[in-house]
Protein backbone atom coordinates (compact mmCIF):
# COMPACT_ATOMS: atom_id res chain seq x y z
CA UNK A 1 0.00 0.00 0.00
CA UNK A 2 1.55 3.33 -0.91
CA UNK A 3 0.62 6.37 1.03
CA UNK A 4 0.35 9.49 0.01
CA UNK A 5 2.73 12.21 1.39
CA UNK A 6 1.84 14.94 -1.08
CA UNK A 7 -0.63 16.83 1.40
CA UNK A 8 1.74 17.13 4.81
CA UNK A 9 4.47 17.80 2.69
CA UNK A 10 2.09 20.82 1.27
CA UNK A 11 1.07 21.54 4.36
CA UNK A 12 5.12 22.01 6.01
CA UNK A 13 5.69 24.14 2.91
CA UNK A 14 2.98 26.82 4.01
CA UNK A 15 3.65 26.67 7.64
CA UNK A 16 7.29 27.27 6.48
CA UNK A 17 6.25 29.95 4.65
CA UNK A 18 3.88 31.77 7.16
CA UNK A 19 6.78 31.64 9.86
CA UNK A 20 8.85 33.52 7.55
CA UNK A 21 6.01 35.95 6.74
CA UNK A 22 6.13 36.35 11.03
CA UNK A 23 10.01 36.65 11.20
CA UNK A 24 10.97 40.18 12.14
CA UNK A 25 12.12 42.35 8.77
CA UNK A 26 14.90 45.03 9.06
CA UNK A 27 13.69 48.59 9.95
CA UNK A 28 14.56 50.91 6.91
CA UNK A 29 14.36 55.09 6.97
CA UNK A 30 14.72 57.71 4.41
CA UNK A 31 14.99 61.37 4.78
CA UNK A 32 13.98 63.27 2.13
CA UNK A 33 13.58 67.03 1.39
CA UNK A 34 11.41 69.02 -0.97
CA UNK A 35 14.65 70.76 -1.73
CA UNK A 36 17.92 70.26 -1.53
CA UNK A 37 19.11 73.78 -1.13
CA UNK A 38 17.40 76.88 0.27
CA UNK A 39 17.88 80.70 0.44
CA UNK A 40 18.05 82.23 4.30
CA UNK A 41 15.02 82.62 5.74
CA UNK A 42 12.91 80.42 3.65
CA UNK A 43 10.88 77.16 4.27
CA UNK A 44 11.24 73.54 2.58
CA UNK A 45 9.63 70.30 3.70
CA UNK A 46 10.99 67.46 4.97
CA UNK A 47 10.00 64.04 4.55
CA UNK A 48 10.84 60.53 6.42
CA UNK A 49 9.54 57.28 4.86
CA UNK A 50 9.32 54.22 7.37
CA UNK A 51 9.47 50.51 6.73
CA UNK A 52 8.98 49.46 10.45
CA UNK A 53 6.84 46.52 12.55
CA UNK A 54 5.27 47.55 15.35
CA UNK A 55 2.76 50.76 16.06
CA UNK A 56 2.56 54.28 14.93
CA UNK A 57 6.43 55.13 15.96
CA UNK A 58 7.66 58.06 17.98
CA UNK A 59 9.73 60.60 15.27
CA UNK A 60 12.58 63.28 16.89
CA UNK A 61 13.85 65.77 15.10
CA UNK A 62 16.76 67.97 15.05
CA UNK A 63 18.57 70.49 13.09
CA UNK A 64 22.12 72.08 13.20
CA UNK A 65 21.08 75.66 12.35
CA UNK A 66 17.64 76.41 11.02
CA UNK A 67 14.47 75.79 13.32
CA UNK A 68 12.05 72.70 12.89
CA UNK A 69 8.35 73.04 12.61
CA UNK A 70 6.14 70.83 12.85
CA UNK A 71 3.13 70.08 10.59
CA UNK A 72 -0.42 68.27 10.42
CA UNK A 73 0.82 65.31 8.35
CA UNK A 74 2.42 62.27 9.58
CA UNK A 75 6.20 61.88 9.43
CA UNK A 76 6.71 65.69 8.28
CA UNK A 77 7.61 68.60 9.23
CA UNK A 78 8.62 72.06 7.74
CA UNK A 79 12.28 73.32 8.03
CA UNK A 80 13.10 77.13 8.16
CA UNK A 81 16.54 78.25 7.36
CA UNK A 82 18.37 80.33 9.24
CA UNK A 83 19.41 84.01 8.79
CA UNK A 84 23.36 82.87 7.57
CA UNK A 85 24.31 81.04 4.50
CA UNK A 86 26.26 77.73 4.91
CA UNK A 87 24.71 74.16 5.41
CA UNK A 88 22.41 72.18 8.31
CA UNK A 89 22.78 68.48 9.27
CA UNK A 90 18.76 67.67 9.54
CA UNK A 91 18.33 64.51 12.03
CA UNK A 92 15.31 62.16 12.23
CA UNK A 93 15.14 59.45 14.69
CA UNK A 94 11.75 57.10 14.78
CA UNK A 95 11.30 54.78 17.41
CA UNK A 96 8.47 51.66 18.37
CA UNK A 97 8.53 48.48 20.22
CA UNK A 98 12.21 48.81 21.29
CA UNK A 99 13.36 49.16 18.00
CA UNK A 100 15.27 52.24 17.23
CA UNK A 101 16.23 54.08 13.15
CA UNK A 102 17.24 57.25 11.89
CA UNK A 103 18.26 59.15 8.91
CA UNK A 104 19.76 62.11 8.17
CA UNK A 105 19.84 64.79 5.17
CA UNK A 106 22.20 68.10 4.53
CA UNK A 107 19.99 71.11 3.08
CA UNK A 108 22.29 73.83 1.78
CA UNK A 109 21.58 77.06 2.74
CA UNK A 110 22.23 79.94 -0.20
CA UNK A 111 22.35 83.99 0.63
CA UNK A 112 19.09 85.64 -0.41
CA UNK A 113 18.55 85.52 -3.90
CA UNK A 114 20.61 82.62 -4.53
CA UNK A 115 18.36 80.59 -6.24
CA UNK A 116 17.47 83.24 -8.36
CA UNK A 117 19.04 83.36 -12.25
CA UNK A 118 19.81 86.38 -12.46
CA UNK A 119 21.39 89.56 -10.47
CA UNK A 120 19.40 92.83 -10.55
CA UNK A 121 22.50 95.70 -10.44
CA UNK A 122 21.93 99.12 -9.83
CA UNK A 123 24.48 101.99 -10.18
CA UNK A 124 23.54 105.30 -8.66
CA UNK A 125 25.66 108.62 -8.89
CA UNK A 126 24.88 110.92 -7.05
CA UNK A 127 25.72 113.83 -9.21
CA UNK A 128 25.16 116.35 -6.18
CA UNK A 129 28.90 115.39 -5.43
CA UNK A 130 30.08 116.55 -8.98
CA UNK A 131 29.83 120.30 -8.40
CA UNK A 132 33.54 122.22 -8.24
CA UNK A 133 35.37 119.35 -9.49
CA UNK A 134 39.38 119.64 -9.52
CA UNK A 135 40.32 118.13 -13.07
CA UNK A 136 43.54 119.62 -13.85
CA UNK A 137 45.06 123.14 -13.07
CA UNK A 138 43.24 124.74 -15.64
CA UNK A 139 39.89 123.47 -14.94
CA UNK A 140 39.94 123.47 -10.93
CA UNK A 141 36.17 123.93 -10.56
CA UNK A 142 34.56 121.68 -13.08
CA UNK A 143 30.46 121.08 -13.04
CA UNK A 144 27.94 117.98 -13.85
CA UNK A 145 26.16 118.43 -16.86
CA UNK A 146 23.59 116.48 -17.62
CA UNK A 147 22.73 114.10 -18.69
CA UNK A 148 24.99 111.24 -17.07
CA UNK A 149 25.99 108.73 -19.41
CA UNK A 150 27.21 105.00 -18.34
CA UNK A 151 29.23 102.85 -20.83
CA UNK A 152 31.38 99.63 -20.62
CA UNK A 153 32.00 96.03 -21.30
CA UNK A 154 28.16 95.28 -21.73
CA UNK A 155 24.82 95.24 -24.15
CA UNK A 156 21.55 96.86 -22.55
CA UNK A 157 18.10 96.73 -23.47
CA UNK A 158 16.95 100.30 -21.88
CA UNK A 159 13.41 99.43 -22.13
CA UNK A 160 13.28 96.33 -19.87
CA UNK A 161 16.88 96.31 -18.20
CA UNK A 162 17.93 93.16 -19.94
CA UNK A 163 21.69 93.06 -19.73
CA UNK A 164 24.36 91.25 -20.93
CA UNK A 165 28.45 91.46 -20.09
CA UNK A 166 30.35 91.87 -22.65
CA UNK A 167 30.25 94.51 -25.37
CA UNK A 168 32.81 97.68 -26.77
CA UNK A 169 31.90 100.24 -24.35
CA UNK A 170 28.44 101.47 -25.89
CA UNK A 171 26.95 104.30 -24.10
CA UNK A 172 23.75 104.83 -22.49
CA UNK A 173 21.82 108.37 -21.45
CA UNK A 174 20.85 107.23 -17.12
CA UNK A 175 17.62 108.74 -15.43
CA UNK A 176 16.85 110.71 -12.76
CA UNK A 177 13.50 110.54 -13.41
CA UNK A 178 12.18 108.03 -11.21
CA UNK A 179 12.41 105.40 -14.05
CA UNK A 180 15.00 102.25 -14.68
CA UNK A 181 15.88 101.97 -10.90
CA UNK A 182 15.84 105.70 -9.87
CA UNK A 183 14.11 106.08 -6.64
CA UNK A 184 13.10 109.69 -6.20
CA UNK A 185 12.69 111.58 -9.58
CA UNK A 186 14.63 114.82 -9.75
CA UNK A 187 17.07 114.65 -6.46
CA UNK A 188 20.31 114.33 -8.56
CA UNK A 189 21.08 110.78 -7.91
CA UNK A 190 21.23 109.65 -11.69
CA UNK A 191 20.33 105.55 -11.90
CA UNK A 192 20.72 102.51 -14.27
CA UNK A 193 19.02 99.02 -13.81
CA UNK A 194 20.78 96.17 -15.13
CA UNK A 195 19.12 92.68 -14.79
CA UNK A 196 21.61 90.07 -16.20
CA UNK A 197 22.22 86.81 -16.02
CA UNK A 198 24.02 85.04 -12.83
CA UNK A 199 28.09 85.42 -14.17
CA UNK A 200 31.86 85.87 -13.04
CA UNK A 201 32.60 87.74 -16.10
CA UNK A 202 34.00 91.10 -14.76
CA UNK A 203 31.39 93.92 -16.23
CA UNK A 204 33.72 97.30 -16.73
CA UNK A 205 32.24 100.36 -16.53
CA UNK A 206 32.92 104.20 -16.42
CA UNK A 207 30.79 107.23 -17.21
CA UNK A 208 30.57 110.96 -19.46
CA UNK A 209 28.37 113.74 -19.22
CA UNK A 210 27.84 117.04 -20.84
CA UNK A 211 30.74 119.14 -19.53
CA UNK A 212 32.84 120.45 -22.62
CA UNK A 213 35.87 120.60 -21.12
CA UNK A 214 36.98 116.72 -23.04
CA UNK A 215 40.53 115.51 -22.47
CA UNK A 216 39.96 112.09 -23.70
CA UNK A 217 37.37 109.89 -24.39
CA UNK A 218 34.68 111.23 -22.02
CA UNK A 219 34.83 114.40 -20.39
CA UNK A 220 37.40 115.78 -18.08
CA UNK A 221 35.12 115.39 -14.76
CA UNK A 222 33.88 111.89 -15.71
CA UNK A 223 37.58 111.10 -15.91
CA UNK A 224 38.11 112.60 -12.67
CA UNK A 225 34.97 110.52 -11.19
CA UNK A 226 36.51 107.27 -12.28
CA UNK A 227 39.86 108.21 -10.28
CA UNK A 228 38.34 109.26 -7.43
CA UNK A 229 35.92 106.13 -7.07
CA UNK A 230 39.22 103.61 -7.79
CA UNK A 231 40.41 105.70 -4.81
CA UNK A 232 38.08 105.11 -2.13
CA UNK A 233 36.57 101.87 -3.24
CA UNK A 234 39.08 99.60 -3.83
CA UNK A 235 37.62 96.91 -1.74
CA UNK A 236 34.38 97.10 -2.98
CA UNK A 237 31.68 97.23 -6.15
CA UNK A 238 34.07 99.68 -7.97
CA UNK A 239 37.25 97.71 -7.62
CA UNK A 240 40.46 98.66 -9.50
CA UNK A 241 40.71 96.27 -12.09
CA UNK A 242 43.86 95.43 -14.31
CA UNK A 243 42.31 97.87 -17.29
CA UNK A 244 42.47 100.86 -14.50
CA UNK A 245 38.70 100.84 -14.78
CA UNK A 246 35.45 100.11 -12.33
CA UNK A 247 33.78 97.16 -12.26
CA UNK A 248 31.25 94.87 -10.75
CA UNK A 249 30.58 90.93 -11.28
CA UNK A 250 26.97 90.05 -11.85
CA UNK A 251 26.77 87.10 -9.82
CA UNK A 252 23.89 88.92 -7.05
CA UNK A 253 21.60 91.80 -6.54
CA UNK A 254 23.63 94.60 -5.89
CA UNK A 255 23.88 98.45 -5.82
CA UNK A 256 26.92 99.91 -7.15
CA UNK A 257 27.10 103.36 -5.91
CA UNK A 258 28.59 106.46 -5.68
CA UNK A 259 27.56 108.96 -2.46
CA UNK A 260 28.26 111.97 -1.57
CA UNK A 261 30.19 110.77 1.89
CA UNK A 262 32.86 108.97 -1.11
CA UNK A 263 33.17 112.35 -2.72
CA UNK A 264 33.93 114.22 0.36
CA UNK A 265 36.66 111.73 1.30
CA UNK A 266 37.88 110.96 -2.03
CA UNK A 267 39.61 114.89 -2.15
CA UNK A 268 38.19 115.29 -5.66
CA UNK A 269 37.09 119.39 -5.06
CA UNK A 270 40.94 120.38 -4.14
CA UNK A 271 44.03 119.81 -6.18
CA UNK A 272 44.96 116.36 -6.97
CA UNK A 273 48.35 115.46 -5.18
CA UNK A 274 51.46 115.54 -6.90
Amino acid sequence: MTRNLAFPFALSLALLASCSSLAPSKPTAELSASAPVVEVGRMISLSLRLGMPGGPPRITWSASSGTILPTLVDNEVDFLAPAEPGESRIVATASSGGRKIGAEAVVKILPAGGLKKTAEVIVEVDCGSLEKVWVDPAHPAENFAPPLKIKGTFSLDVDTGEAQAGGSWPSYAMFDDGSHGDRVAGDGIWTMRFVFQKTRTKVYFAFDDANAYRPGFESGLAWRLKLAWRGVDEAGAGEVSDANNLFFIPDRDQVVAWTADMAAKSGMHAEAPK
